[in-house]
């Protein structure tokens, strides 16, 4: 019998597994018929830091984006971080991504919020070392709602909010409610922030 959290972690297996498989598609579109080499060697200010190595395990499905490599990749497409994450999850084609927006659509698509799937999907992609990373700086970005929840700013209560939401799997819901009667916050709140953080898992 496959449990809950196997269900979840053979579902993310596959999604990694199709966005690498999309990001192959892409990189090979980009490059077309030019010689890998040659083609980073030519793009390789626009490309900026972009090896041949990398180029070639994302072609081979054999690796996925860090932070820093998709920021470079979605750089030299021109188009929006909400695009790129739609295409990977196989919400737009390889040919929507790819066509030309203006500057002030891009602007605007940077200015929604993102899918939680989208995010924790992405995050799931990325390597032990980017998704601490990432989660340093996601802590600070969260600061601002982390205070609007919590009235007594605590070491303690920090820290329970932090093994709450930083944890591998989603929270049980007995440690959702503990976590909510020791913050002093409503339950259906801290739903909702562990359902962003964890992408609805």
């Amino acid at each position: 019998m496959v449990t809950p959290i196997e269900g979840n972690d053979q579902y993310m297996m596959n999604e990694d597994k199709e966005r690498k498989i999309r990001l192959s598609n892409l990189c090979r579109k980009l490059r077309g018929n030019q010689s890998m080499r040659s083609f980073t060697g030519e793009n390789s200010d626009k490309l900026k830091g972009i090896s041949h190595a990398s180029w070639s395990a994302w072609e081979g499905e054999r690796a996925g984006l860090s932070a820093d490599s998709l920021e470079r990749l979605v750089s030299f497409i021109n188009c929006s971080h909400q695009s790129f994450y739609a295409y990977l999850d196989g919400l737009i084609s390889l040919e929507e991504l790819l066509q030309p927006l203006p500057k002030n659509k891009i602007k605007a698509d940077e200015e929604r919020i993102l899918s939680p799937h989208a995010s924790a999907g992405w995050m799931q992609s990325l390597s032990a070392e980017d998704q601490l990373l990432l989660v340093s700086q996601g802590f600070h970005l969260l600061q601002g709602k982390i205070d609007k929840l919590v009235d007594d700013r605590s070491n303690e209560k920090i820290q329970i909010l932090m093994n709450l939401l930083f944890g591998r799997n989603y929270p049980q819901k007995s440690q959702i409610e503990d976590a909510a009667q020791k913050l002093n916050i409503p339950v259906d709140d801290l739903n909702k922030l562990c359902d962003r953080v964890f992408g609805g898992a």
